[in-house]
């Protein structure tokens, strides 16, 4: 039986952001949700739509804000648009997280070692690409 597109999408989530896809495991005992990936610090729901509408990318958006486990989680709604490469997916969030996200950014001293960082992140991905390892 083909994997479902969504669940693929997610594991690719899961992996690129070093986390772990949640699975099945939607509930909180409390009745609540859970985001689609575990990682510290976040809160990432991974949706993978056919047309996406400004709707659907807001209620994400809320939907990984309600499901962050602490008000200090960054929450992001993370969306592909169904045939498309994995790497052309958008990553949303509220202004308030980008607000916050930015200056602690700004505030970094080592912004040059965070810069070649990045770099060395995109190139490490562009070769699994090259090499058949990512799916796209």
């Amino acid at each position: 039986m083909p994997d479902a597109a969504w669940k693929a999408f997610e594991r690719w989530v899961a992996k690129e952001t070093g986390g772990l896809r949640r699975g099945p495991d939607v509930r909180k005992k409390d009745g609540g949700g859970n985001t689609d990936i575990i990682l510290s610090g976040w809160a990432i729901e991974c949706k993978k739509l056919g047309r996406p509408s400004w709707s659907d990318i807001c209620k994400a958006v809320a939907q990984a804000e309600t499901n962050a486990d602490s008000m200090a989680d960054i929450a992001v709604a993370v969306v592909s648009k169904k045939n498309q490469p994995y790497k052309k997916c958008m990553v949303i969030m509220s202004w308030e997280q980008f607000i916050v996200i930015q200056r602690i950014v700004n505030s970094l001293d080592a912004s040059e070692a965070a810069t070649q960082l990045l770099l060395d992140r995109v190139g490490s991905s562009e070769q699994r690409q090259h090499d058949g390892l990512d799916p796209e």
